[in-house]
């Protein structure tokens, strides 16, 4: 609603003619000290059993435009000479208590110049200020501050800062100079006082397990095992795969290749590593990879350190429990 206006050198004036209970304009006598703007209040025949509240919306001269039966007053005919005066109605005083008592409905914008402070509070419309300080709830639909808003730290369970029908999920604080994500009353997101992150999710460090394709003609698990995990954090994505051999296992003719776990752009970011190891001779063998548009494919180094490709024999004669571990890393699409 808008601001009415005051005045404190309004002086006391009469009707010029009669009016009727529902007319909308008036003409007094003088308007002296009167505010200069509008909108403001006036009573007519104060004290007496016809007194009536009007609002003033505009004013030339002395001819008012009112909005008849204010502040709960009903509209009733006055006649010319009747007293009329600025006053405060009740209104004044409620909507300055609903204020102050943050617990009730304040329907048009709040402007503070300095802190506000309560329980809990519900606007409908604009709250704007240089600083706020609320121990519970405040809604509205919108807010503004110039200076600080303090939160209670909040909790795991209860963030200080949370939305409409979701109090489980939003941001708090679990130790000074520190600040943390929720989601579902979980913790996703921490930062402390040194800035270091910490999180839970597949996007924050978790490993995530998948079941990559071997394939290269001839290479088949037959009865062997083959697993995956990856971790994808942003774009990056590491990967690390296990082919553990079985009675059946076969080796093909080219190099084996593995499927990736999501869609890349084809650029490596890290240098990959492989293992072959002979569970026999509980020896390792150097590797190596390349990266390919859709596979990864291995190789072994050979005794020179020269790109060969894995064979029955290469670089050692292949058997039951025999393993390729395979790392890389590269970027997603």
């Amino acid at each position: 609603m808008a601001r009415r206006n005051y005045s404190s050198t309004a002086q006391s004036t009469t009707l010029t003619a009669d009016i009727t209970n529902v007319a909308t304009s008036m003409v007094v006598s003088a308007v002296t000290g009167w505010p200069a703007s509008t909108p403001y209040t006036i009573v007519v025949d104060e004290d007496l059993s016809s007194q009536e509240v009007m609002l003033v919306t505009a004013r030339a001269g002395t001819t008012l435009t009112v909005t008849r039966a204010y502040g709960g007053t009903t509209g009733v005919s006055h006649t010319a000479g009747a007293t009329v005066r600025h006053a405060h109605y009740s209104g004044d005083f409620d909507e300055a208590n609903s204020f102050l008592n943050l617990g009730g409905t304040v329907g048009g914008a709040v402007t503070v110049s300095g802190a506000v402070a309560g329980t809990s509070g519900t606007f409908s419309a604009g709250v704007s200020g240089t600083t706020g300080t609320f121990s519970g709830a405040v809604s509205g639909t919108t807010g503004t501050f110039s200076g600080v808003v303090a939160h209670p730290l909040g909790a795991v369970g209860a963030p200080s800062v949370t939305f409409s029908g979701d109090s489980n999920t939003g941001i708090y604080s679990s130790a000074a100079d520190n600040i943390a994500l929720v989601t579902g009353g979980v913790s996703r997101l921490a930062i402390d006082s040194a800035g270091l992150v910490t999180g839970t999710g597949t996007s924050m460090g978790a490993w995530t397990s998948y079941t990559p394709t071997l394939g290269g003609t001839g290479w088949a698990i037959g009865n062997g095992t083959i697993t995956g995990k990856y971790c994808q954090i942003g774009k990056m994505v590491d990967v690390s795969i296990q082919v553990t051999f079985g009675t059946t296992t076969t080796v093909g003719s080219v190099a084996p290749t593995f499927s990736r776990p999501v869609a890349g752009s084809g650029a490596l970011l890290d240098a990959s590593t492989v293992e072959l190891f002979a569970f026999s001779a509980a020896t390792s063998y150097a590797g190596m990879s390349q990266m390919g548009n859709t596979a990864i494919p291995a190789y072994s180094t050979g005794a020179s350190g020269v790109q060969t490709l894995i064979t029955t024999t290469v670089p050692f004669t292949w058997a039951t429990s025999d393993k390729i571990n395979l790392r890389f890393r590269y970027e997603a699409a």
